[in-house]
């Protein structure tokens, strides 16, 4: 997880940089960000877990439909 800094050449920085750099601010905006980073890393998570689930599934769909010795796309059509 990276996060932009503002400006037209500021670029990304990583959380673990970004907090310290957001330590001058107040709590309420430091806790903020903190929940936010939270958030994204849990959903970037979810994310991965799901793509790998689909990749098992059409994996174990291809060999099944291998054994069975059938075309899948006729049977998906």
């Amino acid at each position: 997880m990276r996060w932009r800094r503002n400006g037209v050449h500021a670029g990304h920085v990583s959380w673990e940089r970004f907090a310290d750099e957001i330590d001058g601010q107040p709590e309420a905006l430091r806790q903020w960000y903190c929940r936010v980073n939270q958030e994204a890393l849990r959903l970037n998570d979810e994310a991965r877990l799901r793509m790998l689930a689909l990749s098992l599934y059409l994996c174990r769909r291809k060999r099944l439909a291998a054994l069975d010795g059938a075309d899948w796309d006729e049977h998906t059509a």
